[in-house]
């Protein structure tokens, strides 16, 4: 591939390159980030998202928020902290209308994602922890002690 003039040097460089990270420590070469081509450096983040979400033979797929929260405590080690930060602008783990389960046992509906924070939507509890039907909105950025613990059914 490194010889080959059929494939354009913008898809041999980040094939080459996708695994180098922002703090040199990455392979095969230990490139420093401002000498790794910007497409390698987002297929390698998009690399990485996938295989963290991905169900793999040696583990299951790892939850969309806590992947989110490793890519932007990454940002700046493993990955370029711009484009981190770019990249989960763009990743909503819990769209508006899905029904979520939270650590308490309480069930509840998003209303509204927290652009500050996707993971810590607006939520309507339809279900308290004693599964007693109720009608509340909380707001999770503001509700510390609660978070989603999974998703029961997207809408």
């Amino acid at each position: 591939m490194k010889t080959s003039t059929e494939i354009s040097p913008l898809v041999r460089v980040p094939v080459l390159e996708h695994h180098e990270t922002y703090n040199g420590k990455g392979y095969p070469r230990g490139l420093q980030h401002t000498e790794t081509h910007i497409f390698s450096k987002i297929i390698g983040l998009v690399d990485a998202f996938d295989a963290m979400t991905s169900d793999r033979p040696h583990r299951k797929p790892l939850p969309v928020p806590e992947v989110i929260e490793f890519i932007m405590a990454s940002g700046g080690t493993i990955f370029d902290p711009q484009l981190a930060k770019a990249f989960v602008k763009h990743i909503n783990p819990y769209p508006l209308n899905t029904i979520v389960e939270l650590n308490d046992g309480s069930v509840g509906v998003v209303l509204k994602v927290n652009n500050s924070l996707f993971t810590r939507p607006v939520i309507r509890l339809i279900m308290d922890k004693n599964q007693t039907k109720v009608s509340k909105t909380i707001d999770l950025l503001q509700e510390k002690t609660l978070v989603i613990k999974t998703i029961l059914t997207k809408m």
